[in-house]
């Protein structure tokens, strides 16, 4: 399948952070990324699985690679460990640090507006998505499939076709490359 024919993966809000995120997935050093189960359930959205394959792009909305989740367990926030912490790609040595750079997404003003719940808070058995995915190609610089122009948010246009979910600390959206593909409903939140 053409990435362009993939649903799309954004990993953070477009801009500096998504771009480390990005090239981390390019270098082979994250593999693993965090989401809220709470996002999934409020969205009535599935979670994802192995075998799922997506786009991630950049900040300008280019499609630089496309990637495949290998795994997905569902845990408690207090689960988490080193190994899911390292995979990140964020240059985390702790499951402590990892869960403190998550914890200060998680409850940024931001995400909580995205989640639609201003005093949302992650505890120890706050449930998580914790994704391994592998990357398996860069696409072509030449190639410039991107995904549609959305402005400062999600664009009415959009929201029957996108769902970004809360995983990871910085938060990575779905986007279906076409009606036929349209799995998931409207935008929601971000996620890694």
């Amino acid at each position: 399948m053409l990435p362009e024919d993939l649903p799309v993966a954004e990993f953070a809000f477009p801009g500096p952070l998504r771009d480390q995120l990005v090239a981390a997935i390019l270098a082979g050093t994250k593999s693993t990324t965090t989401g809220l189960v709470a996002d999934y359930e409020h969205e009535g959205e599935p979670l994802p699985w192995p075998g799922l394959r997506q786009a991630v792009t950049d900040s300008s909305g280019n499609r630089v690679a496309v990637i495949e989740t290998t795994a997905v367990r569902v845990i408690r926030l207090a689960d988490v460990d080193l190994a899911h912490a390292v995979g990140e790609g964020e240059g985390y040595t702790s499951v402590a640090e990892w869960r403190a750079g998550h914890e200060q997404f998680w409850h940024s003003q931001e995400m909580r507006e995205a989640l639609r719940d201003l005093e949302f808070t992650a505890g120890d058995d706050t449930v998580v998505v914790a994704q391994t995915f592998r990357l398996v190609r860069e696409v072509p610089r030449g190639i410039t499939a991107k995904t549609p122009a959305h402005g400062s948010a999600w664009g009415p246009s959009d929201e029957g076709n996108v769902k970004m979910f809360a995983s990871g600390h910085y938060g990575v959206a779905v986007r279906p490359a076409s009606p036929a593909l349209a799995c998931h409903s409207r935008a929601a939140a971000v996620v890694s």
